[in-house]
């Protein structure tokens, strides 16, 4: 079984502990978004938690975390949430060379390792638990946004020629 900040770095989230994480992994995140965005600290942090019952998140308060912690982990919950669908970050390509191009398709290659590679060590004993599958369906997602990334790159390079 894994850890909890295993599952955090491994699996597909709830929309409720990815907004945790987001905050808890990157320390002070919960003040900055309060002063940016005009929330109380206290309130924020009760959201925050799944550990209680008495708060909730709305959607300002989902928008601000996400907004300022870009953490892809929301995005992935938002999208299992859905069930059929799928997000991808756009790339920011710098230069209109070909060995970018090359570069985004290696990174698709990766990402079909990583679910490979994945799906081989979940198999290996004959079981796949659910923090397998939730990791599976992890590296699934990062393989379609991968994948979007490079035809945003091959179309790019195709305008620019």
């Amino acid at each position: 079984m894994m850890t909890a900040q295993q599952r955090a770095d491994n699996c597909l989230l709830s929309l409720e502990t990815a907004l945790f994480r987001a905050c808890k992994d990157r320390r002070g995140s919960i003040g900055a978004i309060c002063e940016l965005y005009g929330l109380k600290v206290p309130t924020l942090t009760s959201k925050l938690n799944p550990a209680l019952d008495t708060h909730h998140c709305n959607p300002a308060d989902i928008e601000a975390v996400l907004s300022y912690t870009k953490d892809s982990r929301i995005m992935d919950a938002v999208c299992a949430a859905h069930g059929n669908a799928v997000w991808y970050e756009l790339p920011t390509l710098e230069s209109d060379d070909d060995c970018e191009l090359f570069a985004v398709f290696g990174d698709l290659s990766k990402r079909v390792g990583d679910l490979g590679h994945g799906l081989f060590a979940s198999m290996s004993d004959g079981v796949i638990d659910a923090d397998e599958l939730d990791a599976l369906r992890k590296y699934q997602a990062q393989l379609h946004t991968a994948t979007a990334a490079l035809i945003a790159a091959a179309e790019r390079h195709q305008a620019n020629k």
